[in-house]
């Protein structure tokens, strides 16, 4: 039985069902465009015609070419499978289709393929729901010459390969556009399309077993099998293929229809995508499809990190012995290159020596050492439950079981955190645990500015995907100190500056008190801003990128700076009116009320702080900074401190490290 659809995931579907509907019998890209329109006027109901972005058909005519944005964790090759099924009933009117389904790396085309292939697994399921056991063929794209002429229209063919294959500006010497003899069965009645890619003195270098006679007869290859049969196109993380030469390769496929799925697809410029439905991550939370909150603890340094993130996996190791299914919580480490501190090798040794792991529950896997090739991290014999990694994990990795995340990397300073911390969003079964810690995803970091990494972390799920621009007013702290310690003055949240790097530094007539302009050895002034500009500013910055697309990156910069200090201003600045607050007041031996002030007190009772013994009985200072929680709430991404309702207490959590060891240190 096929695994059963969230909610989003049918209305993802119902989206673009509804789409090819109105396509159907398009013949221009203006008639697609009413289509779009009217498949997202048909989703919401208050909708105007004129928010719908256009329908940009990038050179591709009455083709449809559309995309569903799902964040990480949503289910995008589940999706991708039910969609072939869409596209053929609700467009091609095939019983029978042709797909092509593209991915990224040979790592995700090797787990793609393992998973449409395997009966009983969910992907190959959805495939068979639609076609059927036995009208059903995946296959590699290196193992194309195996398709047969009686394949095409009598069984629904899965063509799965990777991007990179097909991506080329000369077709010459690329295996898929090569002539095959193998494919001869297949074009002994082929029609002539204007099209087809044609054998030329290039080919008779690359390919010596064609003759000077074979110019100009079409090529027997896969690319013109393809361009033939006309496949629908599933192109995964999309967001890596919007650029001239992609859309010249699927060009020379001639695709019936191309849907992109991928959670940060391009919003703006002339490459944008038509985006048909957009899942949001508050969605993916409400179906129990990854773990929200994230806790994120800061730590001094990596070692302590590393220790607290130990601590962390073994305290939920222990909640997951009341599941009813089995749960065997993983930690991933994310160690530094070779130029940093925290090496591989080094947090490895760290692990053995100092903190008590045995060796064959740590695997590494990175570039040169792959450990967990053919590790099964879901069997229950498996001892493995420390990854340690740098950035090898980011491509095709994934295991619902990754809890906890620790990085000793430099928060925000690489793309690669996007990829590992969605690895411990996943929840486990796509089922809420019995055991509120286990419902979420817990990170620590080795930085001691936990305001700051906080909202470095909050982008980074911006960047994977979880929110828009507004989303940065709500990712600040809700519990920061009231006065400065040091002063008693009230305190201000401390905002990071931004740093613009600009051709030439702006023209103003008055310099601002709240930009530094520096040179650049390399050419070019570094503009920091400690507050938002001002119009004058703002526009002098501007007039001083003359670049339209550097430009429309400095707008968006400034916006968000803008919204960020926007959102940390404190109420009266904002124009919001201060309620009255209640004042505390004291009753008399006559029954009268009098505001508890210095002198009622003094008055009443003759009390006198100077008085008092400087010794606090029984006053235990609390060591430890609250962990801060990142969540989605009300379609907007949230930073908070911890409650004590998530609060995970490690003090009485079993470490490997004895009474022995303890002695001899």
């Amino acid at each position: 039985m096929a695994l059963e659809l969230k909610r989003y995931q049918q209305e993802a579907l119902a989206a673009l069902a509804d789409f090819f509907d109105q396509a159907r019998g398009a013949a221009d890209e203006a008639a697609l465009d009413a289509a779009f329109r009217q498949a997202w006027l048909n989703q919401i109901d208050d909708l105007e015609p004129s928010d719908v972005p256009p329908y940009l058909a990038q050179g591709f005519g009455a083709t449809p070419y559309v995309c569903v944005r799902i964040p990480t964790g949503g289910g995008k090759t589940l999706l991708g499978a039910h969609a072939v099924a869409t596209a053929a009933q609700r467009y091609t009117g095939q019983d029978r289709p042709l797909a092509l389904w593209l991915v990224p790396s040979n790592i995700i085309r090797s787990q793609t393929l393992a998973a449409l292939r395997q009966p009983g697994h969910p992907y190959r399921e959805a495939l068979e729901e639609h076609f059927g056991i036995d009208g059903l063929r995946v296959i590699d794209i290196a193992e194309c010459e195996q398709l047969r002429p009686q394949d095409f229209g009598g069984k629904t063919i899965v063509v799965v390969g990777t991007l990179q294959t097909l991506r080329v500006d000369e077709t010459t010497g690329r295996d898929v556009y090569a002539y095959k003899e193998a494919f001869e069965p297949h074009f002994e009645r082929a029609p002539e399309l204007p099209g087809f890619e044609r054998i030329t003195e290039k080919d008779l270098e690359n390919q010596p077993y064609l003759r000077r006679e074979d110019i100009g007869k079409i090529k027997r290859s896969f690319a013109n099998l393809m361009y033939w049969h006309r496949p629908v196109v599933i192109i995964d993380e999309a967001h890596n293929a919007r650029t001239a030469l992609t859309y010249d390769t699927f060009a020379r496929l001639r695709p019936a229809a191309l849907i992109e799925m991928t959670a940060t697809p391009m919003r703006q410029g002339r490459n944008r995508s038509n985006v048909i439905y957009h899942v949001s991550a508050e969605e993916l939370k409400t179906e129990q499809m990854i773990k929200l909150p994230i806790v994120l603890h800061a730590h001094p340094n990596w070692q302590e990190a590393v220790r607290d993130a130990l601590l962390t996996r073994q305290r939920l190791a222990q909640e997951a012995l009341g599941e009813s299914d089995y749960i065997r919580p993983i930690l991933l480490l994310q160690a530094e290159d070779k130029s940093g501190e925290a090496t591989v090798e080094k947090l490895r040794a760290h692990l053995i020596e100092q903190e008590r792991i045995a060796a064959e529950r740590i695997a590494v896997a990175t570039g040169t050492q792959r450990e967990l090739d053919g590790v099964n991290l879901f069997d229950r014999a498996c001892p493995v439950d420390v990854v340690i990694t740098v950035e090898a994990l980011k491509e095709g990795w994934d295991c619902s079981f990754a809890y906890v995340f620790c990085t000793l990397q430099k928060v925000g300073s690489s793309r690669d955190m996007e990829q590992l911390l969605g690895r411990v969003l996943r929840m486990p079964y796509a089922q809420r645990r019995k055991s509120e810690l286990l419902n979420r995803a817990y990170a620590h970091v080795a930085n001691p500015h936990t305001q700051e990494v906080a909202n470095a972390l909050a982008d980074r799920l911006v960047a994977m995907g979880f929110e828009e621009l507004e989303a940065v007013q709500a990712v600040f702290p809700t519990s920061a100190p009231l006065f400065d310690a040091a002063t008693g003055q009230p305190s201000t949240l401390a905002l990071p500056p931004l740093e613009l790097v600009l051709a030439q530094a702006p023209a103003l007539l008055a310099p601002s008190p709240f930009m530094t302009v520096a040179p650049r050895p390399e050419g070019g002034v570094t503009v920091t801003l400690t507050a938002p500009p001002d119009g004058e500013l703002r526009a002098a910055l501007l007039a001083a990128t003359p670049l339209r697309t550097e430009r429309e990156l400095l707008e968006k910069s400034l916006g968000r700076f803008e919204l960020r200090h926007a959102a940390a201003a404190a109420p009266s600045v904002r124009g919001i009116e201060f309620k009255p607050v209640p004042l505390l007041c004291i009753r008399d031996a006559q029954g009268e009320l009098d505001l508890a002030e210095r002198e009622t007190l003094l008055d009443l009772a003759g009390f006198s702080l100077a008085a008092m013994p400087a010794e606090l009985a029984g006053f235990v200072p609390g060591g430890d900074s609250k962990p801060y929680l990142l969540d989605i709430e009300g379609g907007h991404l949230r930073i908070e401190q911890e409650q004590a309702v998530y609060n995970v207490n490690l003090d009485l959590v079993p470490t490997e490290i004895s009474e022995t060891d303890l002695i001899r240190w």
